[in-house]
């Protein structure tokens, strides 16, 4: 049986705009730092590439994750809850790393989604900027 795995997209610089490893180079600069320096040469590619896919949410397609696993309720009326879910996240007022377990439970209706695909679709919403209070709240 062939597995089907949620894909993620690395976003890539829209034509008009600068890339990001040449304002991270500007940034080594306004810093006082010479980002011609051995240890400093590929940083600003270094940089943009994780911050592509600390974002990477943004392009994520969850549907893709879903991926048809969802079933019908059966007999239960019992809450769904799926706890300790580590994630990481950045924040959008400093652009710092944050991280946590977060708990995702709900009351099923016709409906119920694969336990494994709420991981997936949490990382898929951490990989965008946001505030830490609101991170479980999308």
């Amino acid at each position: 049986m062939k597995k089907n795995r949620a894909v993620v997209k690395v976003m890539q610089p829209k034509q008009d705009q600068e890339s990001i490893a040449s304002l991270m180079k500007s940034l080594l600069l306004k810093v006082g730092e010479d980002p011609d320096r051995e240890g400093l040469v590929r940083t600003p590619e270094r940089a943009e590439k994780a911050f592509r896919f600390l974002t990477s949410g943004y392009e994520t397609d969850v549907q893709s994750i879903v991926n048809g696993a969802l079933f019908s309720r059966g007999k239960s009326d019992g809450m769904v809850v799926v706890k300790d879910i580590e994630f990481f996240s950045l924040c959008e007022h400093h652009l710092l790393p944050f991280y946590g377990k977060m708990h995702v439970s709900y009351l099923p209706k016709a409906k119920v989604i694969a336990l494994s695909k709420i991981p997936r679709i949490v990382d898929a919403f951490a990989r965008r900027l946001q505030i830490k209070h609101q991170a479980g709240l999308k």
